[in-house]
């Protein structure tokens, strides 16, 4: 009878495990992971077109046209036998995500802008997996006070950038050499001049240089556009020394302004083009002079800042 029992026992035993086994390689192994992976949707999105901004003030709301955009979705998924491929996605079938998070809004408007907000990112209703973000940047604790009409932002005060990597004070001083480093208030004899804050940015040559400016608008306006710069001993176009873009975008009219031949047969006698009018966003511009190899201007003009004219006092200098 004991052994019976026993014989019983570890038949049971012997049971369990082999059940405990199977339930343990479902939920760990590679079978459960295979059935969770074909059940998620895989895909993208981009955005093809549209009209939208990236540049706020604290207390905006986000600005983005659902009914103009061109917003393409490529999705598997499991449910369907061919791929779901949609050129236009309808403006009812996507929302936002605020820094990738929370619950899907349907209205960009209801959005508000704050400076914990970087990035809003358009999402897939139907999809909640598909999701493509819209870098943003939001200034905040503007003081009214310190706006202006007119502002002069000189290359000094620049980000500046040697191969991608931004430059620190003492590296403009002693960079590329010592002699004759990026400011022209340093070297050997450092070199003043009656340049607006009396120095200029040299040397640049073949070297992939980026400066970029930031400047603060509190309305969308036009503005005129002044680039100070130096002439060398011949005469070009703007756009063949640099490859200028604001907030992205090329301007013809700076690229075809002529810069004329030094009458001192020199490099650093002031030169300052025509003012241009061009369009500010409300929120921060950027303004950006790129030369080097990489983007085929060599030996570019010294660099001595630019001048914006407004007809009210709405510019400032980002912080």
């Amino acid at each position: 009878m004991a052994n019976k029992l026993m014989k019983v026992i570890v038949s049971i035993v012997l049971f369990v495990c082999f059940a405990g086994s199977i339930v343990w390689a479902v939920f760990s192994g590679d079978e459960f992971k295979t059935i969770t992976e074909e059940q998620t949707v895989k895909g993208l999105m981009r955005i093809n077109g549209g009209s939208y901004s990236t540049n706020y003030l604290t207390g905006d709301t986000f600005s983005f046209d659902k009914e103009e955009s061109e917003i393409f979705l490529l999705a598997k998924d499991p449910a369907e036998k061919e791929l779901v491929k949609i050129e236009d996605l309808p403006a009812s079938e996507f929302g936002f995500l605020v820094n990738g998070k929370g619950d899907i809004i349907d209205e960009p408007n209801s959005i508000v802008m704050n400076k914990d907000v970087t990035k809003i990112t358009v999402v897939s209703k139907k999809y909640p997996t598909l999701t493509v973000d819209i870098p943003v940047k939001v200034v905040d604790g503007i003081d009214p006070s310190k706006l202006v009409s007119s502002l002069t932002f000189e290359a000094e005060n620049a980000k500046i950038y040697e191969n991608g990597k931004l430059l620190t004070q003492e590296e403009l001083q002693t960079r590329p050499d010592t002699a004759k480093p990026y400011l022209s208030s340093h070297g050997t004899p450092a070199s003043g001049g009656p340049w607006s804050g009396g120095v200029v940015l040299r040397n640049f040559q073949s070297t992939n240089m980026t400066v970029e400016m930031e400047i603060i608008c509190t309305e969308a306006c036009q503005a005129q556009l002044t680039i100070m710069i130096c002439m060398r001993k011949e005469s070009k176009t703007f756009g063949e020394y640099f490859d200028f873009k604001l907030n992205g975008a090329n301007v013809s009219e700076v690229d075809a302004a002529v810069i004329p031949k030094d009458p001192a047969n020199g490099y650093f006698s002031p030169y300052s083009i025509p003012a241009i009018t061009v369009q500010l966003e409300r929120g921060i511009n950027r303004l950006v002079f790129k030369s080097g190899s990489e983007v085929g201007k060599v030996s570019p003009v010294n660099l001595d800042g630019v001048k914006l004219v407004a007809n009210s006092a709405v510019l400032g200098v980002y912080e």
